[in-house]
């Protein structure tokens, strides 16, 4: 840590917050701004508008997240949420069956968003040297011979002020403020590919009172494009409530409509998920998102003043369906906390450190990116896909869609095998890496299940 140095987070976004905690460690001082002000409660936020919807955190992500804040743990426990194994304790059917349930030792959590924000708020505001200033915006860099000098801070009744720093982060989220930011100093803002399925769900409340024990914690479906276009999950979360979701693509998505949740259920292939919600008693109306668009700003080829750097879905936002925000966020705030220690060590100080840790940043989302915006261009309808280049063709194209097709029917071979099946799973929960796919012995088993034995027959 550098005596005198301060850093300025700008967005409460859960990339910001984990940024400050980070960074609390190699900064004298660190402001997070954001504009909403926090609740005394897990409420939803404006500024989260995934705060209402079905959310859980990959166990990648949750083991870093326990890492930086100790006590999350216990808390979200005491609070009433209920920690089970993904593998053993999930429900799967896709077109081709019911996936086998294993133990697997990847823990998540039935929790709601704002539940898990909240305590992260509290752990945050705890540290000595991270001031929480919320009902604020920045409304501009102050920026002097190419280099950030800190930011213009604007207050709810419109009054301005100088907060001056060493570095400025950007966690605005997709909006990402720091486009405009840095227009107003003449540079170019990045390009950005952006991919949407057009997929939109609606997420509901139920009451869990009843003495129900079933087998697992969460019931989902798998998608297929392109006819299997439904979806729902459902799984619990603290406060005695279960927390469901329905979800399909293009015209057939659902409404607000309370009393179109149920027969939507109805048609996702699940009878057990169906049956399951329709002996529940309905807590809160329907809630519909269309937030579906995965994006990338190529942020590691612009040209930007020293001392900014930009974060979380600022930088690449994915389709919330697929659950990787807060852990790719998590693992960003990391990565920047281990690039801040490099420059120092190599150079002592901080100027190289903005277009370095965007270059370090793109190594970790953009295999997140194509996969997301692969699978979301295989769908028909979907816009933006020829922003992908050839990978977008081929995604699209007949072939593309078969491929993932039977991509998904192999799930169920793989899923008889649970070493095999868990080293998939670890890599899609960012808890391994891809290369112990690539290990002779786990190759033997991928293809002994794709190829030797039959599948199994599912429910």
């Amino acid at each position: 840590m550098s005596g005198g140095e301060h850093a300025i987070v700008v967005g409460g976004s859960m990339a910001g917050l984990v940024s400050a905690r980070v960074l609390s460690e190699r900064f004298e001082r660190v402001t997070v701004v954001e504009r909403d002000p926090y609740p005394d409660s897990p409420q939803p936020r404006r500024g989260l508008p995934q705060s209402r919807h079905i959310h859980f955190v990959l166990a990648g992500g949750r083991e870093q997240l326990e890492a930086l804040f100790p006590r999350l743990a216990a808390d979200l426990l005491a609070a009433g949420a209920i920690k089970f194994d993904y593998a053993r304790d999930t429900y799967i059917r896709s077109q081709h069956g019911r996936l086998g349930q294993f133990e697997s030792n990847l823990m998540v959590y039935g929790c709601s968003r704002p539940l898990i924000d909240f305590l992260v708020v509290g752990y945050v505001r705890e540290l000595a040297n991270v001031e929480l200033r919320d009902r604020c915006d920045v409304a501009g860099l102050i920026v002097e011979q190419g280099a950030v000098r800190g930011v213009e801070l604007r207050g709810p009744a419109g009054e301005t002020e100088h907060l001056y720093g060493n570095l400025v982060v950007d966690a605005t989220g997709r909006r990402a403020a720091s486009v405009g930011w840095i227009e107003q100093h003449g540079y170019a803002a990045p390009t950005m590919r952006a991919v949407s399925s057009n997929l939109g769900y609606a997420c509901r409340e139920y009451r869990r009172e009843e003495p129900f024990e079933p087998d697992w914690r969460m019931i989902s479906t798998i998608p297929q494009a392109p006819e299997w276009s439904r979806c729902a999950a459902v799984f619990p979360i603290e406060g005695q409530r279960w927390l469901a979701m329905i979800a399909s693509i293009g015209d057939d998505r659902p409404t607000a409509d309370d009393d179109a949740f149920l027969p939507f259920a109805a048609t996702v292939g699940h009878p057990a998920l169906y049956e399951h919600l329709a002996r529940l008693e309905p807590r809160t109306s329907v809630v519909v998102n269309r937030t579906s668009r995965t994006q990338m700003r190529s942020w590691h080829r612009a040209r930007m003043p020293a001392g900014l750097v930009v974060i979380g879905d600022a930088v690449c936002a994915f389709n919330p369906i697929y659950g990787q925000g807060i852990t790719v966020a998590t693992l960003s705030a990391l990565e920047l906390g281990a690039e801040i220690d490099r420059q120092r060590q190599r150079h002592g100080e901080l100027s190289r450190l903005s277009k370095a840790f965007q270059r370090r940043l793109l190594r970790l989302v953009l295999g997140p990116f194509l996969a997301v915006a692969g699978l979301d261009a295989t769908w028909p309808g979907a816009t933006g896909v020829e922003q992908l280049g050839a990978f977008g063709r081929f995604m699209s194209s007949r072939l593309g869609r078969r491929i993932v097709a039977s991509s998904n029917a192999k799930m169920s071979f793989i899923a008889g095998d649970p070493t095999a099946m868990e080293a998939v799973l670890r890599v899609a929960h960012f808890n391994g890496s891809a290369l112990a796919l690539l290990r002779p012995q786990m190759v033997m088993r991928l293809v002994r299940q794709l190829y030797v034995r039959p599948a199994p027959t599912g429910e």
